[in-house]
């Protein structure tokens, strides 16, 4: 293409001048020549004039970098508005998730809060249910002849006693003859008890029999106070309750009962001290024994 023309205008030449004009991509170069400047060099044939200044091919460069430049410029712009808004976008989301899982958190943590109250409530009455029939069957179980017999036994054993006729009796012996009958009643009270009554033979043979397994090691017999006493005037054995009970219902020691009437108070010898016979004896208050039997309601 050809971006060379020359321009001829009358007034330049009227003036006395020629101007010759090469026109490049909006850009002109004039050139005049006057008269006594020459004539512009003549023009081969078939060749256009040179082209001057910045060359074509080197504008197109400068204006592609510009291009180049402003579309990275816009492309950035873009971006930054693109990125903006996503991020603007992105927060928000993450904003109303964090709302709803806050809203589903909460409705969870009730649900929780409902279910465990609602455990607890159930719990509760079960566990009044369990007190209730276990109270019952307790109060059932009390009244039970069997049970009440082996709790008052059990009872009664704990404390190393012999259970008879709803009373626990316990023996409290040792190898030294030095109680005194005041002695032996305080030793009960400290147990809670008092001094044994025997009521019959069968019961004397009973507590004589549970004394021994209670005797100390190398002991061959032992004295026992009890709690009866021996009334002279009528030859029975007198009880706390006023109930009197003549004495020959009663196995007794060699010459016993004895006739004098301080000796009111009553012992029982357990094991052998020689005699043929062994029972009860009636003793005087200030007497030294081994020890005494109480007896306690259970």
């Amino acid at each position: 293409m050809d971006h060379s023309f020359y321009i001829n205008s009358p007034t330049v030449q009227s003036a006395g001048y020629s101007t010759y004009e090469n026109c490049s991509l909006g850009r002109i170069q004039s050139t005049a020549v006057g008269q006594g400047l020459g004539e512009p060099p003549p023009r081969k044939p078939g060749k256009e004039p040179e082209l001057t200044g910045m060359s074509s091919k080197r504008v197109i460069l400068i204006f592609g970098a510009i291009m180049l430049t402003v579309l990275g410029i816009i492309a950035t712009l873009v971006f930054c508005v693109f990125s903006e808004e996503r991020l603007q976008k992105n927060i928000q989301m993450n904003k109303e998730t964090s709302a709803n899982e806050i809203a589903d958190l909460k409705k969870n943590l009730s649900y929780i809060e409902r279910t465990t109250a609602t455990e607890i409530a159930d719990l509760k009455k079960n566990l009044i249910h369990i007190e209730r029939t276990t109270a019952n069957e307790i109060a059932d179980l009390k009244k039970n002849p069997s049970y009440i017999q082996w709790t008052r036994e059990d009872a009664c054993k704990r404390r190393g006693g012999l259970l008879h006729s709803g009373k626990c009796f316990t023996a409290h012996l040792s190898s030294s003859r030095n109680m005194t009958y005041d002695e032996a009643v305080a030793e009960c009270v400290k147990h809670g008890a008092q001094l044994a009554e025997i009521h019959d033979r069968v019961q004397q043979t009973l507590l004589y029999d549970f004394a021994l397994t209670k005797m100390p090691a190398g002991t061959p017999y032992v004295y026992v106070w009890l709690g009866m006493e021996y009334k002279h005037s009528t030859s029975t054995l007198l009880y706390r309750s006023g109930m009197e009970k003549h004495s020959n219902q009663f196995q007794w020691d060699n010459n016993h009962p004895q006739p004098d009437s301080s000796r009111k108070y009553i012992a029982i010898e357990v094991g052998d001290d020689g005699d043929s016979k062994i029972g009860i004896w009636n003793l005087g208050k200030s007497g030294h024994e081994h020890g005494v039997m109480c007896e306690k309601e259970t």
